[in-house]
């Protein structure tokens, strides 16, 4: 996996697949929940990182454990037409998620990417989870132990 030496929403330096995500969550469209987002040390057959969800749409109990799977895709800036200069820019790197809510009823497939202006993960849906401190979320001993997708 590429690293990304990005600052986390914490301030912390990551560089694997997924640690820009780990935290937790607000969701505008669940004001009353919170939702936990986790990684495994595992990583699937496409090469994505494994994590979990967790998270309530009422209120601080966990309701709920969805798979995630985080990568980190580079991006080589386009190339000029005039190289004179034999220097190019190094690769960018974009950090994407993908959630599986199919079994809350919505997409397999929901994919969101950091968003470092606003410090959340943004959504293909438009939707925004913004970083929020770790005291808007339940203390993950008040979490159930969550079997990761493997």
């Amino acid at each position: 996996m590429a690293a990304t030496d990005a600052d986390g929403a914490d301030g912390t330096k990551v560089n694997a697949a997924g640690d820009i995500f780990a935290g937790c969550y607000a969701d505008p469209n669940h004001p009353e929940g919170f939702r936990i987002v986790r990684f495994a040390d595992t990583y699937d057959t496409l090469g994505r990182r494994e994590g979990t969800c967790d998270g309530s749409d009422t209120d601080l109990v966990k309701d709920w454990s969805l798979p995630v799977w985080a990568s980190v895709l580079s991006s080589s800036p386009a190339s000029s037409s005039s190289s004179s200069s034999s220097s190019s820019s190094p690769p960018s790197y974009i950090n994407t998620i993908i959630v599986d809510f199919s079994s809350k009823g919505g997409p397999a497939d929901l994919q969101g990417t950091w968003d470092p202006q606003e410090v959340g993960i943004r959504w293909v849906d438009g939707n925004l989870w913004p970083f929020v401190p770790a005291s808007k979320c339940p203390p993950p001993d008040n979490l159930d132990e969550v079997s990761l997708v493997g």
